[in-house]
């Protein structure tokens, strides 16, 4: 998800109130209940499928859960922190599947923009997108060949905290941002660094990893958005960014309150996707929102 914000728009809503694709949502308990939920709409659909996570962590446990559950299911993942080879592989494997494959692809939303496979089955969300526009991205590929094809929403109530975390990453407080270049300015003005060189300095050993930690690649995004830090040409196999100094950033620079409204904005779309899976009709849900 790093590099992306809940204010990007898809370049236009096409309706998703199409009459061979089913969209519905289902309120679930445990990963358990994801696993059956996932094991059946495989059976009822065949052919390929993705089921998206929002945590890495998540979709490495349940994938393994999915092999075990579903020997006679190809099961391949995709995330950004795979190395670049591995994506390409993984990428070139879901397009030139065939249904009778039966490929399972659990991938982060990294998996997606750009892919145009007409004869993909269902599309299962194991964990709550952040915003409509995301999930209208999402279950937009399915179905495109007219054949019956059904996405999923599954919905678990503690998996609104993932979403709300990633919210307070993407919108870094004005005095986390202010810390970070004190500390690159203290130690990196004639060397390169990264978002793991910093965790450490200015959040502490004690949240430098686990969710705490992934703050500070959104840290690195506003600064460079700011023009403080620039990133460097050179990318790690995990896809990571290194970033250099460029020059003192003014206090007066960072707006505290425009932060504070984005976050409030954030937190009202994620709102409407709970109120989404509340609703009768998600396509008729999904059209009012965009005003189709």
């Amino acid at each position: 998800m790093l590099g992306m914000t809940n204010d990007e728009m898809p370049l236009f809503a096409a309706p998703v109130d199409r009459p061979n694709l089913t969209l519905r949502a289902r309120e679930v308990w445990d990963d358990k209940e994801k696993i059956d939920r996932i094991k059946a709409i495989s059976r009822e659909l065949g052919g390929t499928g993705i089921v998206y996570f929002t945590l890495i962590k998540d979709l490495e446990v349940m994938a393994g859960m999915l092999q075990r559950s579903m020997p006679r299911r190809d099961i391949e993942i995709y995330h950004g922190k795979l190395p670049a080879r591995e994506r390409k592989r993984v990428y070139e494997r879901f397009i030139e599947a065939t249904p009778e494959d039966n490929l399972l692809l659990c991938a982060t939303n990294a998996f997606g923009m750009g892919v145009d496979k007409p004869d993909l089955r269902f599309i299962v969300h194991a964990q709550i997108p952040g915003s409509i526009e995301a999930y209208h991205q999402e279950v937009g590929r399915a179905g495109r060949d007219g054949e019956q094809s059904v996405c999923e929403l599954l919905y678990a109530q503690q998996d609104l905290a993932i979403q709300q975390e990633f919210i307070r990453w993407q919108n870094p407080s004005a005095d986390l941002m202010m810390q970070a270049m004190s500390a690159i300015e203290a130690r990196y003005t004639e060397d390169d660094f990264d978002s793991d060189d910093l965790r450490v300095m200015v959040i502490g050993k004690g949240h430098a990893h686990g969710m705490g930690g992934g703050i500070m690649d959104y840290v690195l995004i506003r600064l460079a958005e700011l023009d403080a830090i620039e990133p460097v040409s050179v990318l790690g196999e995990d896809g990571g960014r290194r970033y250099r100094y460029v020059r003192t950033l003014d206090d007066d620079e960072v707006d505290a309150s425009q932060i504070e409204e984005k976050s409030k904005r954030d937190l009202m779309r994620l709102l409407d996707v709970v109120k989404m899976t509340k609703s009768p009709s998600i396509p008729a849900y999904v059209s009012d929102y965009f005003g189709l």
